[in-house]
């Protein structure tokens, strides 16, 4: 009867007790945390009922190596940021991207109209092909009927000097010298005949008319001559010029034919080489700017900008295209200046998300040797390589320095819970119980002093030590000295940082 009563007032208290704690700390994160403590203290087991001991999963504790770190906020800066420029003029046939694609390298962005530049293509293969031809025809030398054909200039050029210094130019001169003297008598006598007819008038033997009719001789005499002088030295002149003429003409056929007989000069062979040279490297342009009408992405990159349009003429070095590839980025940190000391280049740098799992893997590049006066910090580079595709030029992200690194304890955050602003944990104990009958495997509560949060995991500082069976499991129903039932334990557990 004792008995019953004991259980009865215990069952009053602890409903009393749960009745306060729903009236003054509401429901909530409080409450939780009251009924666990009054769980671990035995309180509510009268009134919830008895169980039989719990299955628990544990782990023994083992040190393991842990990064001492530092968090920022930096801004990562892509390295590969290209404006694409235009290497031709020329307009503008297709464009096959648009601002925000993401494509590879070698990719095809743009076309460029190649109509004008594929004729100056064929207008160059044409010289080129002459050039060679001209080439070979000099290596190979003269033919027969080259000689033979210079030969026959040759005498032409000679009978046509010869026929000049002997033929009718000759007897034209001969008759205009004898012209010549004819017209100069024809005048003296005329000049005579004046004098004398002018006496004649004088003394009135002859009229005037008469005498004005010698005169008129006279005059004509006189016209003749000179005309005479004129046609003899015009015919002197022609002949000399004609003698010039095919004098060179027969020196020029001579050296021709000589360089037939001898073969063609060494500079001329030379200077089709050249030509060659010359014609085939007008090629190569022509077959570069073909080439340059399809413009390609000399890297893997999203597409920023494009600048220009289907049908736009743009010019050598318009912009095209804005390519930003993240493959390799920066990381701009900003340290305060405390951290000055400890700051080394090829120090390691992670950058983590919000939970603490890292994204990506750099070292330290750069320290700056300026301070930032407004927060009194120093600006550090961190170069990655091949870093997480979500990392954006200009994204501000969480990122640790690692100082050094230490062996300590680990153990999952899973296996921790708060009673007000302290922090427990459960281990595997062998010890009496409270309760009858059962196992001496029993769970027992350690307040725990514990680092940052790091991923999954808390770094121990006090509480906890190497070789304790860690419990893991059901840790919200246990209580402190509770029995309990272990599955086999899962050894280490691996931790990523």
């Amino acid at each position: 009867m004792l008995k019953k009563e004991v259980e009865f007032n215990k069952k009053r208290i602890g409903t009393f007790i749960l009745v306060l704690s729903l009236l003054f700390a509401g429901i909530g994160n409080r409450f939780k945390q009251l009924i666990n403590y009054y769980y671990q203290q035995g309180i509510l087991t009268s009134v919830i009922g008895k169980n039989s001991p719990n299955t628990v999963k544990t782990v023994i504790l083992k040190p393991k190596i842990v990064k001492v770190f530092s968090e920022f906020v930096g801004t990562i800066e892509a390295k590969n940021i290209l404006t694409l420029k235009s290497e031709i003029n020329g307009k503008i046939k297709q464009i096959s991207i648009k601002e925000g694609d993401y494509i590879k390298k070698n990719h095809i962005i743009m076309q460029f109209d190649s109509s004008n530049l594929q004729a100056k293509l064929l207008e160059s293969q044409a010289r080129l092909t002459n050039a060679k031809a001209r080439l070979l025809e000099l290596k190979a030398g003269n033919r027969i009927e080259d000689l033979e054909e210079a030969e026959a200039r040759l005498r032409g050029a000679q009978i046509r000097l010869n026929n000049t210094t002997i033929g009718d130019s000759v007897e034209e001169i001969a008759q205009a010298r004898a012209h010549l003297r004819s017209s100069k008598a024809s005048l003296e006598l005329a000049q005579q005949r004046v004098t004398r007819y002018k006496t004649l008038k004088e003394q009135g033997v002859i009229s005037i008319d008469e005498y004005q009719e010698h005169i008129t001789i006279l005059r004509r005499a006189r016209a003749d001559l000179e005309q005479t002088k004129r046609r003899l030295s015009q015919l002197k002149k022609r002949r000399l010029a004609d003698l010039d003429e095919l004098t060179t003409v027969v020196e020029m056929e001579i050296q021709n034919l000589q360089r037939l007989k001898t073969g063609p000069r060494q500079e001329v062979v030379t200077q089709a080489k050249a030509d060659v040279i010359e014609a085939s490297a007008q090629l190569q342009v022509s077959q570069i700017n073909i080439s340059q009408t399809s413009v390609v992405a000399p890297l893997a990159g999203v597409v920023e900008n494009v600048f220009t349009r289907v049908s736009d003429y743009v010019k050598i070095g318009d912009p095209l295209i804005n390519l930003i590839n993240n493959d390799t980025v920066s990381l701009n940190l900003a340290i305060p200046l405390k951290y000055n000391s400890r700051l080394n280049i090829g120090l390691p740098v992670e950058i983590v998300d919000n939970l603490g799992n890292t994204l990506s893997k750099g070292e330290i590049s750069f320290i700056s040797s300026n301070i930032i006066k407004s927060s009194q910090s120093i600006l550090i580079r961190v170069d990655f390589n091949k870093p997480n595709q979500g990392l954006l030029n200009g994204q501000f992200v969480k990122a640790r320095v690692i100082w050094h690194k230490k062996n300590s304890l680990l153990i999952p955050a899973n296996s921790v819970y708060d009673i007000g602003e302290e922090k427990f944990a459960f281990i595997v104990k062998n010890g009496s119980s409270r309760e009858r009958n059962l196992t001496n495997t029993i769970a027992k509560r350690v307040k725990v002093q514990l680092n940052n949060l790091q991923g999954d995991s808390y770094q121990v500082i006090n509480g906890l030590n190497i070789g304790d069976q860690l419990i893991i499991s059901k840790i919200r129903k246990l209580k402190d000295g509770e029995p309990i039932k272990q599955l086999n334990s899962y050894g280490e557990k691996a931790v990523n940082h």
